[in-house]
C-alpha cells in the first residue's frame, strides 16, 4: 500500500519533517512510518504549487540481473518500468549497479541476481 509524504513549497525533504504523510486508503501516516520504509521504493515529484511529494511503494522490488542477449545489466518486476541500465559488464559491482540505478527517476528498492560461478 502507498504512502505519500509531502512539503510545502520551500521546505527541504533532506532536512524537515513533511506537512503531511498519508497512506493510500486514508490513514494518517507518521514519520515512524516513512523512516520504517526508507529503503523501498520511492519516486520524488514537484507538483505544481511547487511543493515536493514522496510517493513510496513498499510492495514494488526490482530484480536487477544480466541479460546476456542484450549485453547489459537491467531491472524488471512487477510494478517495476523495465529499464537497461547501461552496465556492459556482467561481472559489474553492486556499487555499480547502485550507481547506475542513481539516474532513473524511481527509485527502487532492488534484488541483485547474479549467476553462479561455474566451478572447473
Amino acid at each position: 500500500m502507498r504512502l505519500k509524504a509531502s512539503w510545502k513549497q520551500g521546505l527541504d525533504p533532506d532536512v524537515e519533517a513533511p506537512t503531511s504523510i498519508m497512506w493510500e486508503d486514508g490513514r494518517r501516516g507518521t514519520v515512524a512510518d516513512l523512516c520504517a520504509h526508507n529503503l523501498d521504493t520511492y519516486c520524488l515529484t514537484h507538483p505544481d504549487d511547487a511543493s515536493t511529494q514522496m510517493d513510496v511503494y513498499p510492495e514494488i522490488v526490482a530484480e536487477v540481473s544480466y541479460c546476456e542477449f542484450g549485453g547489459c545489466s537491467g531491472i524488471k518486476g512487477y510494478g517495476v518500468e523495465t529499464a537497461a541500465l547501461r552496465l556492459t559488464d556482467p561481472s559489474a559491482t553492486d556499487q555499480q549497479i547502485y550507481s547506475a540505478l542513481s539516474s532513473l527517476s524511481m527509485k527502487y528498492r532492488v534484488v541483485i541476481q547474479r549467476k553462479p560461478i561455474p566451478v572447473s
